[in-house]
């Protein structure tokens, strides 16, 4: 049996946990700070997994830096397939752009799909789904 004294004595046998416990830190912050400076998505009109029980006159999506217009474009698919829908148009808020929803929406769920460019160039895709609820009769004649 082999005494080695320096892996008792906090030698170099006991700093390789403490230098690759620092390296993968290191890996984290580095990856998690990549990941921060990507766009993504912060917020849409109507919300992600809302249900709506009027139909809206436009999609809108928010996202965590200045968007490309150039580049951007918002779909809609429902129950029916694709939804007719105006042109991409820049809102008051460079991080947010916008479509007109041509028609009234039917019952049913619905797909927002959504392209960009954020800071740096690269394209970005996503999609959310949201529900149109059917409404009642009594609802829509002002009744109580």
């Amino acid at each position: 049996m082999t005494f080695r004294p320096t892996a008792l004595a906090g030698g170099r046998g006991t700093r390789r946990p403490a230098v690759l416990a620092a390296a993968l830190a290191f890996i984290g912050i580095t990856v998690s700070g990549a990941a921060a400076l990507h766009l993504r998505m912060t917020d849409s009109l109507p919300k992600q997994d809302q249900t709506v029980t009027e139909s809206p006159d436009e999609i809108r999506v928010w996202f965590n830096q200045k968007t490309s217009l150039a580049v951007s474009r918002l779909g809609l698919d429902g129950p029916g397939g694709k939804v007719e829908m105006g042109k991409v148009e820049p809102t008051d808020n460079p991080r947010s752009f916008k479509a007109r929803v041509s028609d009234a929406l039917s019952p049913g769920v619905y797909t927002v799909s959504w392209r960009t460019a954020g800071d740096d160039g690269h394209v970005i895709r996503g999609r959310y789904s949201f529900t149109m609820a059917e409404t009642s009769p009594l609802a829509d004649s002002g009744r109580p």
